[in-house]
């Protein structure tokens, strides 16, 4: 290639990105290269590129069009693989288009309530990854993560423990969610991320037990950074009265989710003594098989949730809450008599985005006066809220619209009185400066089956709460989906 137009070329990959569309630009046809002597031109190919242009290339391409740039050439392809191979998942047939685990934020080793990871290459046969693996030693360097959710027995108890031992030398994340086993399997000692269904720990609903001592000895996995508990139907399975003192800060479990779970007991008060410093702690509520949250005899309150979290008041960055909180049941008295009881995360000094339902952070008038109390003597909504908040997430009810939140004769069926909701957003932003400086964002969001953004400026009612936002610098949203806004999203 002429000098001058290797130059241009050059120059062009460093035009910014948001200028032009450079992948389009570098893909198009080469020019023609005349060589002197010659009477016919010949085409430029990318094997005379240097491999520094060609990783340009690539790293500005789509993911999920690297398999195709790698069949065009050898260098190319050379170049491809690596990229290919970084992040690897396996999703199989059998799986639903809603369980695709696509959800992987990998550096911070969550595979669930993540942002979406367009880096990710799908396996389509295990086998086959194996074999090339195996035969290939250089490929397993190449990969950074790789995430293993099975569909077969003989995937889960051969190959996936095989393929893990294979990467473990070299993957920085290794995550699987095994099928049902009653027993640690040696191959979790290489694995950063672990999801497992309750039926795992060998719970049985209706005797009420539970395997604590093989759930403690997950948690003491010695690489493991992310557990995923699933579908918990009952709680107080353990006995608080033979608390060890010995397993206190014993985990390196930073990150922890409890998905598809009914309300927790006293369970989780001695669960969350185990991680060392937990970075972040999910918990997505539902009803058990019967209709209701959980058999137990005491009822969680809101504030259970941060009593239960301060042994990692210290450590906790991030905490997110969503699920049915609303089913009318009435063995859950959540709706009435525990309405009053309300999160305290002012001690949490390091919490920076948090994700709750409006109940949990605020008492609603209705609720003080069915008790006979002053609403003014509980906390206000700002009072509660940790100090480093950057980023606030409100679920609210999803059976109105927002405008109903906002009116100034709202539907008694909101149990917000007129005014209730915008007042106590203006106290927070009023008091921002003071309380939480560093608060940039607010999402209210409704969970329903299509997703919808509501212009607030357009709402009566919200004109002077927006007004407060703008002038205290944060950005207030109102969006309706499947799954509630994803922070940082």
């Amino acid at each position: 290639m002429p000098q001058s137009d290797l130059t241009s070329f050059i120059s062009l990959a460093n035009v910014e990105f948001a200028s032009v569309n450079l992948a389009e630009e570098i893909l198009r046809p080469l020019p023609y290269v005349i060589t002197l002597g010659e009477e016919a031109p010949t085409m430029a190919t990318f094997d005379l590129l240097p491999d520094d242009i060609l990783h340009i290339i690539i790293q500005l391409a789509p993911h999920n069009v690297l398999w195709a740039i790698a069949q065009v050439s050898k260098s190319l392809n050379r170049c491809a693989t690596p990229y290919l191979y970084r992040y690897v998942y396996l999703w199989e047939n059998q799986h639903r288009a809603s369980d695709r685990p696509i959800s992987i934020d990998w550096p911070n080793n969550l595979t669930q309530m993540c942002r979406d990871s367009d880096q990710s290459t799908r396996i389509f046969n295990l086998e086959l990854f194996r074999r090339a693996i195996t035969q290939r030693p250089s490929l397993r360097g190449y990969v950074i993560g790789a995430s293993f959710e099975c569909q077969y027995g003989f995937h889960d108890e051969y190959l996936v423990p095989t393929i893990v031992e294979l990467l473990a030398g070299s993957a920085k994340f290794l995550h699987a969610a095994p099928l049902l086993s009653m027993e640690c399997s040696d191959y979790f000692k290489y694995l950063t991320s672990l999801e497992i269904d309750v039926e795992f720990l060998g719970s049985n609903y209706e005797e009420e037990i539970s395997n604590r001592d093989l759930l403690y000895d997950i948690f003491c996995l010695p690489l493991l950074v992310s557990l995923s508990v699933n579908r918990v139907r009952h709680w107080s399975c353990f006995d608080t009265s033979t608390v060890r003192p010995e397993r206190v800060s014993t985990s390196t479990v930073k990150n922890l989710l409890f998905r598809e779970t009914v309300m927790p007991g006293p369970d989780l008060d001695e669960i969350l003594r185990w991680p060392q410093a937990l970075k972040s702690f999910m918990f997505e509520p539902t009803l058990d098989g019967t209709g209701r949250f959980g058999s137990h005899g005491s009822v969680s309150r809101a504030s259970n949730f941060s009593t239960a979290l301060l042994p990692q008041a210290s450590s906790l960055e991030e905490l997110h809450v969503y699920g049915d909180l609303q089913e009318e049941d009435s063995d859950y008295i959540f709706n009435v008599l525990d309405r009053v009881s309300i999160v305290q995360l002012c001690n949490f000094t390091r919490l920076k985005r948090v994700g709750l339902h409006l109940s949990y952070m605020m008492v609603y008038t209705s609720d003080a006066e069915f008790h006979n109390a002053d609403i003014e003597s509980f906390s206000q909504m700002y009072q509660v809220l940790p100090p480093a908040l950057e980023e606030l997430q409100i679920e609210v009810p999803d059976d109105f619209r927002a405008a109903v939140f906002f009116a100034s004769d709202p539907s008694w069926e909101v149990e917000l009185r007129a005014g209730e909701l915008s007042d106590a957003m203006i106290r927070m932003f009023q008091n921002k400066r003071t309380c939480f400086p560093y608060l940039g964002k607010v999402s209210f969001f409704q969970c329903r089956n299509f997703a919808r953004i509501e212009n607030l400026r357009t709402i009566p009612g919200c004109s002077e709460m927006l007004d407060h936002a703008e002038s205290a610098g944060v950005d207030v949203s109102w969006s309706s989906g499947s799954t509630p806004p994803l922070f940082n999203s």
